[in-house]
């Protein structure tokens, strides 16, 4: 999935984006999304829906 489409798929759907390096699998970015302080609400409560867009396996 190309980068861009998937900034304006988070700014859509979820009201906001941040750049993720796409590295070490989606364990990583899952921790990532679980660091974030800044957003409100977190990303990773209960209650809320998080997306994780995977790309190819290269």
């Amino acid at each position: 999935m190309e980068e861009s489409f998937d900034k304006i798929l988070l700014e859509k759907i979820i009201s906001y984006s941040v750049e993720i390096e796409a590295s070490g699998g989606k364990g990583n970015i899952i921790n990532r999304f679980k660091k974030i302080k800044s957003i409100s609400p977190p990303p990773m409560r209960k209650g809320n829906i998080c997306f994780i867009v995977d790309g190819d396996e290269e």
